[in-house]
């Protein structure tokens, strides 16, 4: 059964949770936040865990099918090159 903010408290180091979602600031440095989600019904249960904060920034264009595809045929190409 999905659970959401309805049935889960959440908290973190940094950021604010809205619903089920995370927002940290745009210009976080840190390393890492963590979380922790207690059951409503029963604060017993709970679970503490760590994320991790992707650093590198998104390329600006994916490679398109076609370039992925000649990568890939080159790639195998040169491997068989290297065996002969």
């Amino acid at each position: 059964m999905p659970l959401d903010s309805t049935d889960i408290i959440f908290t973190a180091s940094d950021g604010k949770f809205f619903g089920n979602s995370l927002w940290v600031d745009p210009n976080f440095s840190k390393e890492k936040v963590s979380i922790k989600a207690v059951l409503r019904s029963n604060p017993q249960l709970h679970k503490e865990f760590t994320i991790y904060i992707k650093k590198i920034p998104n390329p600006t264009q994916l490679k398109s099918v076609d370039q992925l595809m000649n990568e890939m045929k080159n790639d195998t190409k040169s491997s068989r090159k290297k065996k002969n």
